[in-house]
Formats: C-alpha cells, structure tokens, sequence
C-alpha cells in the first residue's frame, strides 16, 4: 500500500487544539490495513473529520490510496 497525503490531513485540529498527527493516521491505517483503497481513503478522511469535529478546516486535505493486489491475492471492492 502506498499512502500519499498533504500536510492537511495531519495538521488537522480538534476542538482543544490538538493536531490529528502522525500517531492517529499510523493507528487508523492498522485499522483498516486489509480494505481496499476506497475502503482505507474514506476511513482516514472520516478519522480526520470527525476528530475535527465542528472546528473549520484550515488547509487542503489531500490524500491518495494506492494498493497492490497479486495474482494469488483477489482484489478487494
């Protein structure tokens, strides 16, 4: 899997301030390690939105899933 994203996406900021970080995209990422790529996008968007909560986004968010499958691995829709 390769994971490409904008500095959006880890600076995010919840409602005390904090930033979303490399931490929480490391742990949703082990989360959702055996979906597609649809599957993992949409799930670290989600993480970051709802850790943002209310607060209004500051920067671009940007990010792309890429996944490798195998002839012996079937893809995942």
């Amino acid at each position: 899997m390769l994971l490409v994203y904008s500095d959006g996406i880890i600076e995010s900021l919840n409602q005390e301030g904090d930033e979303f970080g490399y931490a929480r995209l490391r742990e949703q990422l082990r989360l959702a390690q055996t979906q597609s790529a649809d599957a993992i996008l949409f799930s670290v968007l989600g993480a970051v939105q709802d850790f943002a909560g209310t607060r209004p986004l500051m920067d671009d968010m940007t990010l792309a899933v890429i996944r490798r499958t195998t002839a012996n691995t079937p893809a995942v829709n």
